[in-house]
């Protein structure tokens, strides 16, 4: 079953809170993706591996 649009002004989201948070594209408000446990896990992995080499590659490792 398709759900309609449903367009929100602007100014209406800037003053609005949303729980959990929202997000607005394009006049929607949608649902904010939060990530997994398995990416969040994944993120973890990659930035230590990164963090091993920062000094010997002239890097910086963050996540988002």
């Amino acid at each position: 079953m398709l759900v309609p649009k449903v367009e929100v002004p602007l100014a209406e989201y800037l003053n609005t809170s949303y729980r959990p948070d929202r997000e607005y594209v394009d006049g929607e408000v949608l649902e904010r993706n939060v990530g997994k446990k398995e990416h969040s896990r994944l993120q973890a992995l990659l930035a230590s591996w990164f963090v091993r080499f920062e000094d010997e590659w002239n890097v910086a490792a963050f996540t988002e």
